[in-house]
């Protein structure tokens, strides 16, 4: 009887990878009335792919080019690569891998989708009024601690022993710092009549706590249905530490 036989190609067409011409398939095949066959590359007497004494399939590697065929040939009895000998053939196209697209959503999933966007919104909504809250009592603390720091260094910038503090302190200036006793015994008349505030280069500052906190933490969020837009605060940023003298800072900040 006359030996038959089928071919196949799975992929086909073949996708080959972004910026390439080539891709891979397996191939496929039945035979009867033949002892032995095998898949040979480009014509009936190209380059062997596989030798087999059964159906069965092969993987190729990445060397497939469009339009490669392939053919299944008879080679019982170590018959030749001729056109009489082919039980089968396949044409192989590739083709160029394009990005999977996105499924196009049903109804009902894109509403429970929607759904789910809303929930999330509400929920943000939620915690920066939470946030708004915090914010607020934050500010409000603030200021009072401010406020009630430039109260107490007031109070003290007027008792006697502050002076005599500020006093202490131009003198150890003079003498040990400076060097100068001529300079301390010409200060010495005037130092029963000095104000606070002529000693004021003497004092000490204070840390003042807007110097440690962004401004922005003043400014209330955009609670607004829909928006909720904090203000702009980076993360990156900390305030410049200016110098503090006399409390001055202090009181301007808790204003």
């Amino acid at each position: 009887m006359q030996p038959r036989g089928t071919l196949s190609a799975h992929p086909n067409p073949a996708a080959a990878p972004r910026r390439s011409d080539v891709a891979s398939t397996t191939l496929s095949w039945t035979f009867t009335d033949a002892a032995v066959v095998e898949v040979r590359v480009g014509s009936a007497d190209g380059p062997c792919l596989t030798r087999a004494l059964a159906a069965g399939s092969a993987q190729t590697g990445d060397w497939v080019t469009d339009g490669l065929t392939f053919y299944l040939q008879d080679v019982s009895d170590e018959a030749p690569g001729t056109a009489a000998h082919t039980l089968a053939t396949v044409t192989v196209s590739v083709v160029q891998q394009r990005p999977d697209a996105r499924p196009a959503l049903s109804l009902g999933e894109a509403h429970r989708r929607i759904g789910e966007l809303e929930r999330d919104v509400a929920e943000l909504e939620k915690r920066l009024r939470r946030a708004e809250h915090v914010r607020r009592e934050a500010s409000i603390g603030l200021k009072a601690f401010a406020a009630q720091a430039a109260t107490i260094v007031h109070q003290q910038r007027r008792d006697r022993a502050w002076r005599l503090m500020l006093q202490l302190r131009k003198a150890h200036a003079l003498l040990v710092r400076q060097r100068s006793p001529l300079a301390f015994l010409k200060w010495l008349p005037r130092l029963r009549h000095e104000t606070t505030d002529e000693l004021a280069a003497y004092e000490r500052g204070y840390p003042v706590v807007a110097d440690y906190v962004p401004s922005a933490i003043h400014e209330p969020f955009d609670l607004t249905p829909g928006r909720c837009l904090p203000p702009t605060i980076c993360a990156h940023e900390r305030p410049v530490r200016q110098p503090n003298r006399r409390g001055r800072a202090l009181s301007a900040w808790a204003s």
